[in-house]
């Protein structure tokens, strides 16, 4: 079960900031609301902040910081990893 939530985390998270799909939504938001950028461009802001939602919505109050911590944590070393494999070489 954590490990569907972790990886839920970084799916919401990865549809937020780099989805082609939401790419409308996110150019009006950055343009129009102050402090949406750094949400909208750093994983582990957006990881954080998913987490903390999903958790609550699924779970309430119980270990809410300690869950959207690792969340913020697992999506940032997600995206790090899938970055680094998109830009190694093939031989």
């Amino acid at each position: 079960m954590t490990a569907i939530y972790l990886l839920a985390c970084y799916g919401v998270t990865f549809l937020l900031v780099d989805a082609s799909i939401l790419e409308t939504p996110r150019r009006w938001l950055l343009n129009r609301v102050p402090g949406m950028q750094s949400l909208f461009t750093c994983y582990f802001c957006t990881g954080f902040w998913v987490s903390l939602a999903l958790r609550y919505a699924r779970w309430g109050l119980d270990a809410l910081l300690y869950w959207a911590f690792a969340g913020a944590a697992v999506t940032y070393l997600l995206d790090v990893t899938s970055r680094t494999v998109e830009r190694m070489e093939l031989p």
